[in-house]
């Protein structure tokens, strides 16, 4: 649906900006998945909450990815051919944000036991990107790269909104950063 409505030129400018967002994803939360899903199922256990791996990471995480971004924004459509700019990597950066917390999320989920939650938040956020991807089509509005990604992002969003309540109490209270949980997951991620 994407490819044809956009064209060739427009649909390279849209998987520049969905490789920048992996990039930022990866770069900055997704290596640490196995961290978390470790130390944080063994806290887990221990103790019934999972909440300083699970903040050590995001206080990694955060401020890796407002680091690639900036990056990002920076460089404009420098580093990459066509039409995207500072604002496009903007929006690269923020789907990239999405896409890893929505990660964290799941990841979450999965350490705490709650495998099918996971799956199921994997497919609603699928579900709702293909409804929003779908209506802006079926509307008036021309379809552009960013307004897709755009859709991506609102999509993690839902997604990632649904899990948080769900992992309030064993993977977010209380707020708990330790400096050797740090130091133990950039030791072993």
């Amino acid at each position: 649906l994407a490819t044809h409505a956009l064209g060739p030129t427009r649909y390279a400018d849209f998987a520049y900006l969905l490789l920048f967002a992996t990039l930022v994803a990866v770069g900055s939360a997704g290596w640490t998945t196995t961290y978390l899903l470790r130390d944080g199922r063994e806290q887990f256990e221990r103790s019934g909450s999972m909440a300083v791996a699970s903040w050590s990471r995001l206080a990694v995480s955060i401020p890796l990815t407002l680091a690639f971004g900036a990056i990002l924004v920076a460089t404009g459509g420098h580093i990459v051919p066509g039409s995207l700019g500072a604002s496009a990597m903007l929006t690269a950066t923020a789907l990239g944000l999405i896409l890893g917390l929505q990660e964290h999320v799941v990841t979450a989920l999965q350490a705490t036991g709650r495998m099918r939650t996971s799956a199921v938040i994997v497919a609603l956020q699928q579900a709702v990107a293909v409804l929003v991807l779908a209506a802006i089509s079926a509307s008036a509005l021309s379809l552009e790269p960013t307004s897709l990604v755009w859709a991506l992002t609102a999509a993690g969003l839902v997604a990632a909104g649904i899990g948080v309540p769900l992992l309030w109490r064993e993977a977010l209270m209380p707020l708990s950063i330790n400096s050797s949980d740090i130091r133990r997951m950039l030791a072993f991620s």
